[in-house]
């Protein structure tokens, strides 16, 4: 993880510690730094976000550093070690929490995501938190998965209201 801390506070250096696209931290970290391919600089900069050390800015499309990095000392002439690697990637996690649900009840994954799709429309939560009512709605318990969802709620801002139509605004 102190590597991750480390390539996280120098790409905001590097960016300028502005809000940057995803696919120009990507971009720093193939062709100005010469770190990683292009296939693992896309593995990297999910990794950072999944780690919260880089999060979303509104309205969405650009990165900047998550608030615990905010201050640290940015490390001088920093370089992975070579025997550096990416954290495994990890499935997303309603993807998961349908696996889990399916293991756990006589659901099929089409079946289960058909519910997930139908809480969604009813209750207006974001997909994984449909899933894990779903879940409880089938008398499985997933704690971790819940934890899990709870943490990247708390990391990742809610969306704001959407826009009004002409037809709202007179």
């Amino acid at each position: 993880m102190e590597d991750l801390t480390a390539i996280a506070l120098r790409l905001w250096e590097r960016a300028g510690q502005r809000p940057v696209a995803p696919a120009d931290l990507e971009g720093i970290l193939v062709f100005q730094f010469r770190w990683f391919k292009p296939s693992e600089a896309a593995a990297a900069v999910r990794a950072l976000r999944e780690h919260g050390l880089f999060r979303p800015v509104p309205p969405g499309d650009r990165l900047e550093l998550g608030p615990a990095l905010q201050g640290l000392a940015v490390p001088i002439a920093y370089r992975p070690p070579e025997d550096f690697r990416l954290p495994p990637q990890r499935a997303p996690l309603e993807e998961r929490i349908l696996g889990s649900l399916a293991r756990g009840s006589a659901g099929t994954l089409e079946e289960l995501s058909g519910e997930v799709e139908r809480c969604v429309l009813r209750t207006g939560v974001n997909r994984p938190v449909a899933a894990l009512l779903v879940a409880r709605a089938r008398g499985v318990e997933l704690p971790d998965l819940a934890r899990e969802a709870e943490a990247e709620l708390r990391r990742v801002p809610p969306p704001g209201p959407p826009p009004l139509s002409p037809s709202q605004t007179t």
